[in-house]
C-alpha cells in the first residue's frame, strides 16, 4: 500500500512542477535538498532547533535520551568486535598446511 503511493507521489510531483514551470538550481524540474531550503540551516538555526528540543522534552530526558543512545553505541561496538573475533576463529580453525606431499616426504628421506 504505502509503495504504492510513494509510486503515485514520485510520477505525480515532477508532472506538477514540470506544469508550473518550477525550475530548480540546476533548471530541473525536480525538488532538491536545496531547494528545499534544508541545505544551509546554519548555526542560529541548529541553535534554534536545539532550544525548541530541550524546552519540549526537558533536560532530563534528553540526558537519559543520549545515555541510552550511548549505550546502544558501545553495544554495536561490542558486536562487532565479537563477530570479527568469531570470524577470525573460524579462519584460523579452517586454515590448513597447504604443503604438497611430495616435498614432505622428501624432507623425510
Amino acid at each position: 500500500m504505502f509503495g504504492v503511493l510513494l509510486s503515485l507521489l514520485q510520477r505525480s510531483i515532477p508532472a506538477y512542477l514540470k506544469a508550473s514551470g518550477f525550475r530548480g538550481r540546476r533548471g530541473r524540474t525536480t525538488l532538491g535538498v536545496h531547494d528545499m531550503g534544508l541545505g544551509n540551516i546554519g548555526l542560529p538555526g541548529i541553535i534554534l532547533i536545539a532550544i525548541v528540543v530541550l524546552v519540549l522534552f526537558g533536560r532530563g530526558k534528553i540526558s537519559s535520551l543520549m545515555g541510552e543512545v550511548g549505550k546502544g553505541i558501545t553495544a554495536f561496538k561490542k558486536g562487532v568486535n565479537d563477530s570479527t573475533k568469531e570470524l577470525e576463529e573460524e579462519a584460523a580453525a579452517e586454515a590448513k598446511d597447504v604443503t604438497p606431499e611430495a616435498e614432505t616426504d622428501k624432507d623425510k628421506a
